[in-house]
Order: structure tokens, then sequence, then C-alpha cells
């Protein structure tokens, strides 16, 4: 099934099985999608807006620029998502137990999202930027991030020796996060 800039609002409009559709230019408002089942779905030029996708099930889905606004994301597995064009983007979301696992995000965008124990494991994260995101918890290793840009999120943690770090952008109150393994207490002066 193929559908093209289309609004869906109500979960009567969307097609069953989602498993194979493909959509493009579509945009999703407001929608309980927890648990969906998209596997292999193509999404290219959509949007998500005030949805919950809450453990959707997005094996070797495509996502290509597909923006996520105000939308509940928690326990998605983004390492299962088709690596072929993924581009995304995230603002207002709560990625709360989300994992990337082996993705390429660069350039990627995360605005004033919340990134509660989320996992970046073997990621591409070159030039992505985390704006006034808390990161509570978050989790990354293996990853490379040249010239990411944490500057205005706070909680960060993450041990330099396990990642790649080259021009990555920090303010001063990140310097704890970089630190934790030594177990210091760093105070202001």
């Amino acid at each position: 099934m193929y559908f093209a800039d289309q609004t869906f609002t109500t979960m009567a409009d969307l097609p069953t099985p989602w498993a194979e559709a493909e959509f493009e230019g579509c945009t999703f408002a407001g929608l309980d999608l927890g648990q969906a089942a998209c596997q292999r779905a193509r999404f290219t030029d959509c949007t998500f807006v005030d949805c919950n996708l809450s453990n959707a099930r997005l094996d070797e889905a495509r996502l290509n620029n597909v923006a996520f606004v105000g939308c509940k994301l928690t326990g998605i597995a983004f390492g299962r998502v088709g690596r072929l064009a993924f581009s995304v983007r995230f603002e207002r979301c709560n990625l709360a137990l989300a994992s990337f696992a082996n993705q390429s995000l660069k350039k990627t965008r995360f605005d004033a999202c919340q990134l509660h124990e989320a996992a970046f494991l073997n990621c591409d994260l070159t030039e992505a930027v985390f704006a006034d995101c808390n990161l509570d918890l978050a989790h990354f290793s293996e990853c490379n991030l040249t010239r990411t840009d944490f500057t205005t999120s706070d909680n960060l943690r993450l041990e330099p020796t396990e990642n790649t770090l080259k021009k990555t952008r920090l303010s001063l109150r990140n310097l704890p996060g970089l630190l934790t393994r030594f177990d210091l207490d760093v105070v202001a002066a």
C-alpha cells in the first residue's frame, strides 16, 4: 500500500497492517501508535506530531527525512531500523530507554528531548546537536562524537576513552560528566 501527502489524525484512517506500507510526505498527528507493528514500512519526508510510538516495532523500517515533534518514543530500538537513507530529527520528544545501535546519526538534531537512559552504542554522531536535552543516565559507548554539540544539554556522562571526542562541544557544566570514572567531586570555585 502506498500513501502520499496524507494527514492521519484518527486510528481508523491508518492501514492495517502497517508492515510494508509506504508513506511519502505524510503527517501523523495525535495518534496512539504504541506497540504498532511497522516492520519494513517506509517513511519518506514524513512528520509525526504529538504521537505515542512507545515500544513500536520498527524492524527494517526505513526512516528517510522523518521528523518527530512532541512524541513519546520510549523503548524504541532504532538500531533495528533499516540503515539505508536513515535520517531523523527529534523535537520535544521523550526518548527514555530508546536505543540507537550501529546507526549513522550524522548531523541529527535532538531539540529539547528527554533521553533518560537512552543508549547510543557504536553510533556515528558526527556534528549531531543535542540542544537543551536531558541526558540523565544516557549511555554513549564506541561512538564517534566528532564536532557533536552538547553545550546546552544537562546531565551528560560519557567515558572519553570509549568514544571518539574531537572538537566535541561541551559547556563547563558538562565537565564533571567526563570525570565520573575517577569518582571526583568537582565544585565551582
